[in-house]
């Protein structure tokens, strides 16, 4: 018990809390926008624009070829303030590339691909536009995570949901589907402006120091193809439901029916989110990393077996 309060304790000491609130609440202001959208646009214009809005999602983890992933690990490692600079340079410069090279193949491929539904592809054309933005949004939000400013990261995802939610309301009431597409890409831009002066990003190349190599690059592909394979599990069925229907309000259902119960699944990453930076910095002192992980094993083994137990006393009271 005294392990779990004392990994509790520090995760709180590290404005956990923040992150633990603007996780909630960035989950109840999602929910308020999926409302609107269900208001003001029709079911089966929305099946169209959420089928090609998960293709999307399913190739966000590659946004800057997963460059914003080695930052994080790599500048958590670099004690020099000017190497970290020049890694923040070096990513945002070659990140920006990579993404815009995504975001023309992804055109490309909605505009020649035969798409069930008819306008799937114009969304997915149109939604490409968005790498580039959610990209500098994710090194905007690591930025601050390496600078241990966690609050500022929870007040950054609080933000970017009001804007989503003001957009999503204002523009699917106007133009409808078209609207909500509209609002999804410049959700990210808007967050962005508004924290800019958080940014400052020399953008003049600078030389490249020894730990940019290969392994670098390797590190950020396979974080984001690992990411991809836990998008996977949320958007696959998604996918297989809007290529083997040809109901696109079927689509829509499914997709707000599943909010509820894949939306509980968000604790243990607000921890990792949370802890991240601090267990990367000190990766060679085995025994705080032998710790964190009883303390992280020990407190979600907990929950997890309350949950069970809960379960089962509803289940016999009703």
């Amino acid at each position: 018990m005294q392990l779990i309060s004392s990994y509790i304790s520090n995760f709180l000491q590290r404005s956990g809390g923040y992150i633990f609130i603007a996780t909630i609440t960035a989950r109840i202001l999602s929910f308020i926008s999926s409302w609107l959208v269900l208001q003001f646009i029709t079911k089966k214009a929305l099946g169209e624009v959420l089928f090609s809005w998960n293709i999307i999602v399913f190739i966000m983890p590659f946004v800057g070829f997963g460059l914003h992933q080695s930052y994080i690990r790599y500048g958590a490692l670099i004690t020099s303030s000017s190497d970290k600079k020049i890694v923040l340079n070096y990513i945002v410069r070659n990140g920006i590339l990579a993404s815009l090279l995504i975001t023309i193949i992804v055109f490309v491929l909605g505009a020649i691909l035969p798409f069930t539904n008819s306008n799937s592809g114009i969304y997915l054309m149109s939604l490409s536009f968005i790498f580039i933005p959610v990209y500098l949004l994710e090194v905007l939000k690591i930025k601050n995570r390496l600078e241990h400013n966690n609050k500022k990261v929870g007040i950054i995802e609080i933000t970017y949901n009001l804007i989503l939610v003001a957009m999503v309301g204002g523009l699917s009431y106007f133009f409808e589907e078209f609207g909500y597409v509209i609002a999804l890409i410049f959700t990210p831009v808007f967050t962005i402006l508004l924290f800019r002066s958080s940014a400052k990003v020399p953008f003049k190349k600078q030389k490249k120091i020894e730990i940019i190599d290969k392994e670098f690059w390797k590190y950020g592909f396979f974080g984001g193809l690992s990411n991809v394979a836990s998008i996977l599990l949320f958007t696959i069925d998604l996918l297989l439901v809007g290529l083997l229907l040809d109901s696109t309000e079927k689509v829509t259902i499914y997709r707000y029916i599943s909010i509820i119960p894949f939306s509980i699944l968000f604790l243990p990453r607000v921890f990792i989110t949370t802890d991240f930076v601090a267990f990367t910095e000190k990766i060679r002192d085995r025994k705080y990393i032998q710790r964190y992980i009883k303390s992280y094993l020990y407190l979600f083994t907990s929950i997890s077996v309350f949950f069970v137990l809960f379960f089962i006393f509803l289940t016999r009271t009703y």
